[in-house]
């Protein structure tokens, strides 16, 4: 890999940030990590696709996929830090300057796991209030010993 300032050149480190060779004159060391002359002075948060003007945050594409693998429900804790990483990753964007994408996945992730809790807490209260257990699809692991008694003793 070559250094993306001088091609001629090797690369010895990669930017934590965006990902781009550098080498030793190029690179730029703070609080221990290796960044570019870009991310070092604008403080670039992580980024997708770094090769993209910007590129979109990673805390909003993670943040979407654990608000909607949330909506299952032993996983409801996922739905919690879909929302939580939702704001984290509105919080980067906004630092970046409008340098990165990905305020909708941010946003979306925010929406859908907070959609997903009322409906969750909606559906466990109501159950509580009507004396219902949840279905072995809902809540395998409750059934394993069940089974494993069943068949074994």
């Amino acid at each position: 890999m070559k250094c993306v300032n001088h091609p001629d050149t090797d690369a010895i480190a990669l930017c934590v940030s965006c990902g781009v060779g550098l080498c030793a004159d190029c690179r730029k060391v703070v609080r221990g990590a290796t960044f570019c002359a870009d991310c070092a002075a604008t403080h670039q948060p992580m980024r997708i696709n770094p090769g993209a003007s910007g590129g979109t945050n990673v805390w909003a594409v993670f943040a979407w996929v654990l608000a909607v693998v949330g909506w299952y429900p032993p996983l409801l804790f996922l739905e919690v830090a879909g929302v939580i990483l939702g704001f984290v990753a509105l919080g980067d964007i906004s630092l970046s300057g409008g340098r990165q994408s990905g305020r909708g996945y941010a946003i979306g992730a925010i929406v859908c796991a907070g959609i997903g809790l009322i409906a969750n807490i909606a559906v466990v209260a109501y159950m509580l209030a009507n004396g219902l257990e949840l279905s072995p699809w809902l809540n395998p692991l409750k059934y394993m010993g069940e089974l494993f008694t069943k068949n074994g003793g």
